[in-house]
């Protein structure tokens, strides 16, 4: 992404011309504000827009479904019953990216396209791309878990093609290269918390409810924001109060709900839902009828952050660590809060205490006052 600085004539100059991963709107938009010369305009334009083209025709990794290389549709079928889609898109992609360095730096796989294509691929090959990517790391173009998560993609590739018996390639990912991302772990506020609520109570939106709910929903029961797109009307058992949430991360659970929380979401289906046309049994839908995505939930808490405080404060997943936090704090039952957060090991949920222990430190004083009056 190239941000956007106001650049004088004069520094605008075809070496320019040389870089790459260049965005062709945002340049256009830079060189017509800062360039006052049309001839050198139109020429950057122009060698921008050829590169851009020759760059996409070369890429192999295409968003259009229809011209993977047949490979990768192999690919996805095999594992789109064990991964989720999202887990399947990021695998797909970073494959394609293996895929298209192979068929750049090795001639003899150039027309790597069908499954059979890949018998050429050797453990020399493999072992070439892996350095590529720890030179990548080296000159600081890639963060070591990115590496990590490229690498395992290329094993499930691998393991593909062992298992359907086309190249016995066998790839273990090196102790070194084992990085994880660092983990977020928001906590959020409770000042800031009611001040979007009221944000939200007192706009006029006619999904006000609907938003209102989804905020309560995650921040009394520390869901996941796909858990509540997957809500059923069945799901909801408003006599005893009580909810099912389902997730491919974890196991389906039942958790108690408050009054308050009921009460809201008995208020949205009955006056908010019945107003757009609706074609299946989700609980929560788009203004359209649509079923709600989490991206959707993630772009209001986005949209809400920065109309009450002008940036992005906290998302739906910070709500969901504050709850982690706050109910590890006030001394719950361990396991009790582990089964809620419906986390499949404990160090999952472990790893909200060692944060909360970090985040109390952090609030107090470094030195011990005592101490500094003995010295008087």
């Amino acid at each position: 992404m190239i941000p956007k600085l106001k650049m004088k004539p004069e520094r605008l100059h075809e070496s320019t011309l040389e870089k790459k991963k260049v965005n062709f709107t945002t340049l256009k938009t830079i060189i017509e504000h800062a360039c006052s010369d049309r001839e050198i305009t139109n020429k950057m334009l122009l060698a921008f827009e050829k590169h851009i083209r020759t760059r996409n025709k070369k890429r192999i990794h295409n968003r259009c479904r229809s011209e993977y290389p047949k490979v990768i549709l192999e690919f996805e079928n095999y594992y789109s019953k064990k991964y989720t889609k999202t887990s399947l898109t990021h695998h797909i992609y970073h494959v394609g990216k293996f895929i298209g360095y192979l068929s750049r730096n090795f001639p003899s796989l150039s027309t790597l396209q069908s499954i059979q294509d890949c018998k050429k691929i050797t453990i020399a090959m493999v072992t070439n791309y892996e350095e590529h990517l720890v030179d990548r790391i080296y000159l600081e173009q890639i963060q070591r878990s990115s590496v990590n998560r490229m690498l395992y993609s290329m094993k499930l590739f691998l393991d593909m093609l062992s298992v359907l018996k086309v190249n016995h390639l066998r790839y273990i990912i090196h102790q070194s290269l084992r990085a994880q991302a660092k983990r977020s772990n928001e906590y959020v506020n409770l000042e800031e918390v009611l001040v979007l609520l009221e944000s939200i109570e007192k706009c006029r939106s006619k999904l006000k409810l609907r938003n209102i709910s989804i905020f309560l929903l995650i921040m009394e029961l520390g869901c996941r924001p796909i858990e509540v797109a997957s809500i059923r009307l069945d799901d909801i058992r408003f006599t005893e109060r009580l909810i099912t949430l389902r997730s491919v991360k974890s196991r389906t659970r039942t958790l108690k709900m408050s009054k308050d929380l009921t009460n809201m979401l008995q208020e949205y289906l009955s006056t908010c839902r019945p107003l757009y046309p609706t074609y299946n049994d989700v609980f929560f839908v788009k203004s359209s009828g649509e079923p709600i995505s989490s991206s959707t939930i993630t772009s209001l808490f986005s949209e809400k952050n920065k109309q009450v405080f002008g940036e992005i404060r906290f998302s739906g997943k910070a709500l969901r660590h504050t709850y982690a936090t706050n109910a590890l704090d006030n001394s719950n039952d361990f396991d009790q809060v582990s089964e809620s957060m419906g986390h499949k090991h404990r160090r999952s949920t472990e790893w909200y205490i060692h944060r909360s222990v970090q985040r109390m430190l952090t609030r107090s004083l470094p030195h011990n006052p005592l101490n500094q009056l003995d010295e008087v």
